[in-house]
């Protein structure tokens, strides 16, 4: 059974319901796009406090994909600071 609130098993769906297509997470615009359905279904918004977990949930979500080596790179990713 899931214990996490709702906003945050939204926040995790709308980062990763692209991956088994996509071999990686959902773009920004599908993860908004997921929401604003999301919340259209459910007959509403989210609260400020909801938006707030909603961004810390797609920040969790998107360091858990790269430590999977699922998000690529970006092409200078190779580059270091001297």
């Amino acid at each position: 059974m899931l214990s996490e609130p709702e906003v945050v098993i939204a926040g995790q769906a709308a980062a990763v319901f692209q991956d088994a297509c996509t071999g990686g997470g959902a773009s920004a615009g599908q993860s908004e796009a997921f929401l604003e359905a999301y919340q259209s279904a459910r007959e509403r918004a989210f609260s400020k406090a909801e938006l707030h977990l909603l961004a810390l949930t797609g920040i969790e979500v998107e360091a858990g994909l790269a430590l999977r080596g699922k998000i690529r790179q970006p092409r200078d990713a190779h580059l270091t600071r001297s």
